[in-house]
């Protein structure tokens, strides 16, 4: 699901995977984090062996018909 919001210069559209990195990105900031855990162990060892540092692992966005969105982060 995309998040589109209107604004007088024009339509900002986020998508779940730009919304789960920031999120990722933030919650490995803060002090007693040591890591985040993903649903998809696979994924996580392949990218680990391309170095590559992924901030939406562990995190899950939900977005609801009346237009909230819901952040789960493991």
């Amino acid at each position: 699901m995309t998040v589109k919001i209107n604004t007088k210069y024009g339509q900002i559209e986020l998508t779940d995977e730009v919304i789960a990195t920031v999120v990722g990105g933030a919650a490995t900031e803060i002090f007693g984090v040591v890591g985040m855990a993903s649903k998809n162990a696979l994924k996580d060892n392949f990218q680990a062996l391309l170095g590559k540092e992924n901030y939406s692992k562990g995190v899950v966005v939900k977005a609801a018909e009346d237009g909230s969105i819901a952040v789960d982060v493991y």
